[in-house]
């Protein structure tokens, strides 16, 4: 059987499952599976519903759409301009991107589980602010079934803007991404969906308007919390928990991410780039300063060894006269408003329990009230798109 014979699609637990359908290539129908999930780092993380097979006649053909160039690179493969060729075309937007999920070698047998995650989640999800996802599409002719992800199509991310243009947007820019990006964690935050990988590249950004994307490490946490991965978020953009090993963690995790971006979006590079835990908690400390002994002692439990020798690292450089880059200097050399200062110290707490949820930030005075008021989106700065090569 081929790997993309049938694809499981948890169901949310609310919603009645569909009969079962049979696999093409024939044979009895199995019993839904109910067993956790097992990520790469051998954590358990348990389904909250049962996975049900679809199979493949419910997906789109691919004989159906022209594949373009290539427009982009993710972790599990490649992203390619589209166009539907139906007519009348199947969905809105003619125009699309197909991001190929490439078979993975430790997925010998089925369907990467990134892709699952990520199609079982966003197809619940309906928001201005999260990249839409139209279809499943798949190659049959293709030796291995190749099988494509359908998204509305956005022609840059944040990453390659700030790559290509030294600072580009101005502080009601700035704003009209921060609002967009709060009121789209306050939607995924308010049905327990936690992202895990935010960062520039997974901000996708078309004609002033900015969609989060690829939702492969997302979670739909449960109540009350149970242990999953540390090892998520791209190293940058981690909060200092998970850099300590926490496994019972929040939504928290994507509001520290959050607060790179923000300083990012000002900076105009990253704020905080460590090659490692021990070296990205040391830049953190810098930068944030040495956290409260109450807020240490909430991280006892956790890999203090880490903790202590990062500190060691940091007052050792400040003993010998080094510059210590903060937070402060970054305010002061980009004139950051008082209250830009006062959400982002909010998001960078290190105590998880103290940073503030993304629906208290929508509502905090740098957006209700502060000038420069955010952008209109029709005063946004466009960019020409540039393509890779097709193939």
């Amino acid at each position: 059987m081929l790997w993309a014979d049938y694809i499981f699609v948890p169901m949310n637990p609310n919603e009645a499952a569909p009969r079962t359908p049979a696999p093409l290539s024939g044979g009895k129908r199995k019993r839904p599976s109910t067993e956790p999930v097992v990520d790469g780092s051998g954590t358990a993380e348990q389904s909250h519903s049962h996975r049900i097979k679809y199979d493949i006649p419910r997906c789109a053909d691919i004989r159906n759409f022209s594949k373009g160039e290539r427009v982009g690179k993710g972790t599990y493969g490649l992203v390619f301009r589209g166009e539907d060729l139906t007519k009348p075309a199947k969905h809105p937007h003619r125009i699309c991107a197909l991001k190929q999920i490439l078979k993975q070698d430790n997925h010998a047998a089925g369907f990467p589980k990134s892709a699952l995650r990520e199609i079982s989640i966003l197809r619940k999800l309906e928001h201005p602010s999260i990249v839409k996802l139209l279809d499943v599409v798949l190659d049959e002719e293709s030796e291995e079934s190749v099988c494509y992800l359908m998204f509305e199509y956005c022609g840059h991310d944040l990453s390659r803007i700030l790559k290509t243009h030294k600072r580009p947007f101005s502080p009601g820019d700035i704003k009209r991404i921060m609002l967009a990006l709060v009121h789209g964690l306050t939607y995924l935050h308010g049905r327990l969906v936690v992202h895990r990988d935010l960062k520039m590249a997974n901000l996708l950004y078309t004609r002033g308007e900015v969609k989060i994307a690829d939702f492969g490490m997302a979670r739909v946490m449960s109540q009350p919390h149970k242990p999953y991965t540390p090892k998520v978020i791209t190293m940058w953009y981690r909060c200092p928990e998970l850099l300590l090993d926490e496994s019972e963690y929040d939504a928290s995790v994507d509001i520290w991410s959050l607060g790179c971006i923000f300083g990012e979006l000002i900076k105009g590079e990253a704020v905080l780039m460590g090659n490692s835990d021990i070296e990205q908690i040391s830049l953190i400390l810098k930068f944030r300063g040495i956290p409260a002994a109450d807020d240490i002692d909430k991280v006892k439990h956790l890999s203090i060894s880490k903790l202590t020798e990062s500190r060691r690292n940091v007052e050792s450089r400040r003993n010998v006269g080094k510059e210590i880059p903060g937070l402060s200097l970054l305010f002061d050399r980009y004139r950051v408003s008082r209250g830009a200062q006062e959400l982002m110290l909010n998001f960078f707490e290190f105590n998880p329990r103290k940073r503030m949820s993304a629906k208290d930030a929508m509502r905090h005075y740098y957006f209700t009230s502060e000038q420069p008021v955010a952008s209109n989106i029709s005063d946004m700065p466009t960019f020409l798109t540039k393509v890779k090569k097709k193939g």
